[in-house]
């Protein structure tokens, strides 16, 4: 039996005004399923807008006599909307990996490494001490991406980690936990870490580049790999660059330009700390570590060669918007913020207590200009790209630009209105030319807008994302010109949708229009 969403809030003294109505709904658990998909008109939508668009986050937060603590650690859950034929068909459905399985098995929140300890905590059992650290680890609904196009329904659903999950997009199924035939990781070492955020490769090889963060399991130096899959070889990760560092490097995202690779070392991986708890939390383990920003050469690979390191003012990052070169160096624009928000920010607790979330840190997207050559060499020049009264994050900006040269970046803003933090807005900003739009409803919260390119120009496109109305408690799917901010397409979800992580749209990844118009729903 589920713990009650009341017994829920009662934990966390949840805390609702009438200026952020409904904002707590986004902390609700939403389990059912609609599968198989239930199709709606969308006459605004543009008839050349063809594929899927997957969403994911988490969408239980308890089970049986437990409730987690950090909305991250919640069981993940997918949203699908097939796009095409002027409709959208929306399906959903919880993810059956091994840590979603083994709890429902349990009736309660299982064993395996989270954030924060549940309430009440877990206990292993006394003769098998280490069973959060044993237990599997594949809660991964951060992010997605396709392997090949010669597969467009395979994805790799990802998170920090270096275990991805093999994930079936037209049946909505964890199809297993990826496997890796490589030898990549170094001999009595061991690569845990990763990124939730690999990027398409941008020096013309194709692929996917990702990193891998590890330690020694005895004497020695920790590392950053950073390595290519190619789309031929899925399961073997190719070797571009390597360096070390003395303390093992926790990186949710990470830069990426045509000739390199930049990582920002603001929190490490306190293993010890994690020992503490026998893997039961990962949270503790994140520390503040300012080490500088590390820039390493992928192309050509350049595997044992030193990194350039550069120093500013100390930051903490959770995403960045893009990084290009120029004619002096490298542009980096990245969320920069006072505390580590990963670890702190997303407390169920803090979400549901107005006070709270409504004075945190604020988190603006800065620009940074690593100087490579001329007088400036081996410096760094900030600007802030964002309102400084306001939170700017989840920052997209239309694909065909990424790792180049571009102008106009799109974000989740906070504290849009004024002083409430749930006053949300799905930001337009154009740098170029100084000009900022936004698409805003009082009281409705929007997920991150993912950008679908619809033309060549950097403007030609739609974003697609979804808005929970908090008055009425109702999730919609919404559609908006790229260009414009004008909404094309909103149309109300027969479930909630509560608060999500990233969203991917594969291309002409989607049923017929006629098989689109014929498919059915039902609420499991």
């Amino acid at each position: 039996m589920l713990v009650s969403q009341q017994v829920v809030f009662s934990l966390f003294a949840a805390v609702v005004v009438a200026d952020d109505v409904g904002y707590e709904k986004l902390y609700e658990s939403s389990a059912t399923e609609v599968w198989p998909a239930q199709c709606f008109d969308a006459p605004g939508l543009p008839a050349h807008v063809h594929g899927t668009f997957l969403l994911a986050g988490p969408a239980l937060f308890e089970m049986g006599d437990r409730a987690f603590q950090n909305a991250l650690d919640g069981f993940g859950k997918v949203q699908s909307f097939k796009l095409g034929g002027g409709k959208v068909c929306f399906s959903t459905r919880m993810m059956q990996t091994g840590f979603y399985n083994a709890s429902v098995k349990a009736g309660t929140i299982g064993h395996g490494g989270l954030f924060m300890e549940t309430v009440p905590p877990r206990h292993c059992e006394t003769l098998h001490p280490m069973c959060n650290m044993l237990a599997a680890g594949d809660n991964n609904y951060v992010n997605s991406f396709q392997v090949s196009a010669d597969e467009p329904n395979k994805l790799l659903m990802v998170s920090d980690t270096t275990k991805m999950v093999d994930f079936d997009l037209e049946s909505l199924s964890v199809t297993g936990d990826h496997t890796w035939d490589d030898h990549m990781v170094q001999f009595m070492h061991t690569a845990p870490l990763g990124s939730a955020h690999p990027l398409p490769d941008p020096a013309g090889r194709g692929g996917t580049i990702g990193i891998a963060s590890g330690l020694p399991e005895g004497p020695g130096q920790s590392f950053v790999d950073v390595y290519r899959l190619d789309p031929a070889n899925p399961k073997t990760r190719e070797l571009l660059s390597r360096y070390s560092v003395d303390k093992t490097a926790y990186f949710h995202s990470f830069g990426l330009t045509e000739h390199y690779a930049i990582f920002p070392h603001n929190v490490a991986f306190d293993t010890m700390a994690m020992f503490k708890t026998f893997g039961a939390t990962i949270g503790s383990a994140m520390t503040s570590h300012w080490d500088g920003i590390r820039v390493v050469q992928h192309n050509p690979a350049s595997v044992d060669k030193e990194p350039l390191v550069f120093q500013t003012e100390p930051f903490f990052h959770v995403h960045i918007a893009n990084s290009f070169e120029n004619a002096t160096g490298i542009v980096l624009d990245i969320s920069s913020s006072s505390s580590n928000l990963l670890a702190t920010a997303l407390t169920i607790e803090k979400q549901l207590n107005k006070t709270i979330r409504d004075s945190g840190d604020k988190i603006h997207l800065k620009r940074l200009h690593l100087h490579l050559s001329g007088d400036q060499k081996g410096k760094v020049t900030t600007q802030t790209l964002s309102v400084e009264s306001r939170s700017s994050e989840f920052f997209r900006i239309n694909p065909l630009f990424q790792s180049k040269e571009y102008c106009i970046y799109y974000a989740t803003e906070w504290f849009h209105a004024g002083s409430a933090y749930a006053s949300m807005a799905v930001l337009r900003h154009d740098v170029c030319k100084g000009e900022r739009t936004y698409w805003a409803k009082e009281n409705w919260y929007p997920s991150e807008a993912v950008f679908v390119p619809t033309g060549t120009e950097e403007a030609d496109g739609v974003l697609v994302f979804t808005a929970l109305d908090g008055v009425n408690g109702v999730s919609h799917f919404v559609t908006v010109d790229a260009a414009t901010m004008t909404e094309m397409t909103n149309v109300a979800l027969p479930v909630r949708i509560p608060f999500t992580a990233h969203g991917e749209f594969y291309a002409g990844v989607a049923a017929a229009a006629q098989s689109l118009a014929t498919e059915t729903m039902v609420l499991v």
